[in-house]
């Protein structure tokens, strides 16, 4: 959140796939709602939710200590509802949104693609897209700007599916995946 303070970090007490009943045994909009309108001097009205829910997933902690992104996208009363499963007895922090930083972790990512590969292919979570706005022109160059004069193909998507390697696939929220293609 805010400042220097460590994130808000709340138990989900009640789930149901991805609908989020209630955190630390309270209802999870309620508890939701004052932690992101102290934080962000806006209120939530019927009409703007994911306008100010996109700057706020949750931060959802994993059995290795990593964080996956869920994305609280509506409400259904009391509840909210997430782009992705969020199981039962998740440890879940309130992240908040910095452009900045999105932007120069995407040019970081751009950067680790292989040097003597061709062109790139990009696939980036339309939740970013929606967070950045007009600022998502600025990723784009910060991706191109690290892979140089190479091309640059990919698509928008709804969530990124990915293996780390040591453990089962896990769904993830505005993430961008870059991968060097085979030169022709």
């Amino acid at each position: 959140m805010a400042g220097s303070h460590s994130p808000a970090t709340f138990v989900v007490t009640q789930s149901q796939g991805n609908v989020v009943q209630s955190l630390d045994f309270q209802p999870a909009f309620q508890v939701y709602r004052s932690k992101v309108e102290a934080d962000s001097g806006q209120s939530f009205r019927d009409d703007n939710f994911f306008d100010i829910a996109k700057g706020y997933p949750f931060g959802m902690e994993k059995v290795d200590h990593t964080l996956v992104v869920r994305d609280p996208i509506s409400t259904d009363g009391s509840a909210l509802i997430c782009v992705g499963e969020v199981p039962v007895n998740s440890v879940v922090y309130l992240l908040k949104g910095q452009a900045d930083q999105l932007i120069a972790a995407a040019a970081q990512g751009a950067s680790r693609v292989q040097a003597d590969a061709g062109p790139v292919f990009m696939v980036d979570c339309i939740s970013r897209v929606l967070f950045l706005q007009s600022r998502f022109d600025e990723e784009l160059q910060a991706v191109q700007s690290a892979i140089g004069g190479r091309p640059v193909v990919g698509a928008l998507t709804l969530g990124e599916v990915a293996n780390g390697g040591d453990y089962c696939l896990e769904f993830y929220n505005k993430t961008m995946v870059l991968a060097g293609l085979p030169q022709a």
